[in-house]
């Protein structure tokens, strides 16, 4: 057998690519870099260059957050300068204006009997308001503080009275709710209720209702509010289903007024609806009524239009006129397209064959 001879490759040239301590010879301008060097040195300069750009990021970030805690704790400091040193004058805690009165309580006390005079003043001055009438509801006789006139420096108004009551339920709510906390809250409820302002007694009536808040209330109380509660869901909200849930958790079953009110809204009974309407004592409770009276006003138009061709005018007025509207008011509101004839309305005309 012949022997196989090996044949000699020839010589290849070998390229000067540095294998062994890569990075080492990096002057060398004889020696070449090797094609995985330069992945390997472009993924290290990369990644150098992002820790670099996401440090300078993060420390960008830092420094806008030391600004704000700097710009917040000059807001909250003592020597703020947009706001008077006068101790009538506060700013709201929930935006980081003020926060005097959570650190105090006798500033609390003066600025809620601050509160409570600029009501009496409101109240003397709008004598056609039923506010003057029912003020014995609003608070206590005991609870009337001295008369600090001298301290109103501008005329108060229905809104500035709800944005103090506000800036002074913002300041307690960190701490536990206590005889002063039930009467700020049931003062606030009380006065923006009459004003048809839910946004200051729906927030009130909650947190009063809550369970540890709650034990703080009399029983009168409780029915007071959560029955204001109760009517705002049906007639504002018109969520039936979550009112009586409502109902016969804070109510007590021998309150049937409640109860006949809500069964008459649900029914679309407007005859009944409209009788509890007009005689409701409580101003309070006929201004969250009010809420479902075009609803009311609409379903009684609209079963008259069916039922009758005329209507004596002093016979609407004493049964189905709601308070507060006159029947031009009504007509022209609701657009009845009826028409008066002396002491008559007529509904639609008799079409004679």
């Amino acid at each position: 057998m012949e022997s196989k001879e090996h044949k000699k490759e020839p010589n290849k040239e070998v390229p000067k690519y540095r294998v062994k301590g890569r990075f080492n010879n990096r002057n060398d301008k004889n020696t070449e870099i090797h094609p995985q060097d330069k992945l390997e040195r472009t993924i290290l300069e990369h990644d150098l260059r992002g820790r670099h750009k996401y440090t300078e990021h993060n420390n960008k970030h830092a420094l806008v957050d030391e600004e704000k805690l700097k710009l917040r704790k000059s807001r909250f400091s003592n020597d703020n300068k947009n706001y008077k040193s006068t101790k009538v004058q506060y700013g709201y805690v929930s935006r980081g204006e003020d926060n005097r009165l959570q650190k105090s309580h006798s500033e609390r006390l003066h600025f809620f009997n601050h509160i409570v005079n600029s009501f009496i003043r409101y109240s003397n001055a709008n004598t056609a308001s039923d506010l003057s009438r029912d003020f014995d509801r609003f608070i206590s006789k005991s609870d009337i503080p001295p008369d600090d006139s001298a301290g109103i420096l501008e005329e108060p108004t229905i809104d500035s009275i709800l944005n103090n009551l506000r800036k002074l339920r913002e300041a307690l709510l960190h701490e536990r709710a206590n005889a002063f906390t039930k009467k700020v809250f049931l003062f606030s409820i009380r006065v923006s209720v009459n004003m048809g302002h839910y946004q200051t007694y729906i927030p009130s009536i909650t947190y009063l209702l809550h369970s540890n808040n709650s034990l703080l209330l009399e029983d009168v109380e409780k029915q007071e509010i959560a029955t204001i509660l109760v009517l705002h869901t049906a007639h504002f909200n018109e969520e039936n289903s979550k009112a009586l849930q409502l109902y016969f958790k804070y109510i007590n079953p021998s309150e049937i007024k409640t109860m006949k009110i809500l069964k008459s809204w649900i029914n679309s009974d407007y005859y009944n609806w409209i009788q509890y309407y007009n005689s409701e004592t409580d101003n309070g409770k006929a201004f969250v009524m009010k809420f479902g009276l075009p609803r009311m006003a609409h379903h009684m138009i609209n079963a008259i239009n069916k039922s009758y061709f005329s209507f004596k005018l002093k016979d609407f007025q004493d049964i189905y006129l709601p308070n507060g509207l006159s029947y031009a008011q009504l007509s022209d509101k609701y657009k009845t397209n009826w028409k008066l004839d002396n002491d008559t309305i007529i509904v639609r005309e008799r079409h004679i064959r």
